[in-house]
């Protein structure tokens, strides 16, 4: 299990940078946590007692309006660390978490976590590298994501979600909808065209990319060809 737990690390985002030596030490304060379809990992204003990595599974962040409407932020797919932000600024979580399917989740104490840090600075630097570029992408991801039409944003998140995926189950089309802000009929007719183009098909009732390079048509000539 230890192996386990530090491989993945090995592959998350904040954690890849670190040696072997400092996955060794943090895997000895990390749990594996299992969680069911539709159970919570954390809701907001809970406290902060762990950074969280999806091992396996997939989970969705989500906010409330000020209508009290669920707000779909981000899907999180395996190897992703979730709200870093929280462990070092050490304030209650400000979004749910939840799963959307049989998942497990790494949790990494936080008080260890930091113990560790204080102890061994060149991987407080890491760590912070890391954290940096990842509100750096998620930054660059908003504007791209902000400056596309519906049917941009639609092809953007199924080469995201469903690219090289078709052994895991992706998010259901009402959370997709929330996500991409448009209305779940909106989406239908858009994921109608794509497969009428051929690009997408339907496999138990999940979406499987046929052709990448179809969808990765839609979007702007400065987006970079799927591989």
């Amino acid at each position: 299990m230890s192996n386990d737990i530090t491989n993945t690390l090995s592959r998350s985002g904040v954690f890849r940078q670190c040696s072997a030596r400092d996955l060794k030490s943090i895997s000895l304060f990390t749990e594996v946590v299992p969680f069911v379809n539709k159970q919570y990992v954390f809701r907001s204003g809970d406290a902060c007692a762990s950074l969280f990595v999806l091992a396996e599974g997939l989970l969705k962040l989500t906010s409330s309006t000020s209508g009290g409407d669920e707000a779909v932020l981000e899907f999180v797919n395996p190897c992703a660390s979730i709200c870093e932000h929280t462990v070092f600024t050490q304030r209650p979580h400000s979004v749910n978490a939840q799963a959307l399917q049989p998942s497990r989740v790494m949790a990494v104490n936080m008080r260890s976590l930091l113990d560790l840090m204080h102890a061994r600075p060149p991987l407080a630097w890491k760590i912070a590298a890391t954290i940096s570029s990842k509100v750096e992408t998620l930054t660059d991801r908003l504007l791209c994501f902000a400056s596309l039409n519906a049917e941009q944003r639609a092809a953007a998140l199924l080469l995201e979600q469903f690219s090289g995926q078709s052994n895991r189950r992706g998010p259901k089309q009402t959370d997709m909808a929330n996500l991409l802000a448009i209305s779940p009929e909106t989406l239908c007719r858009l994921l109608a065209k794509f497969r009428r183009s051929g690009w997408i098909a339907n496999s138990d009732g999940q979406v499987i990319i046929v052709d990448p390079r179809g969808l990765h048509s839609v979007l702007p000539e400065s987006s970079s060809p799927p591989p």
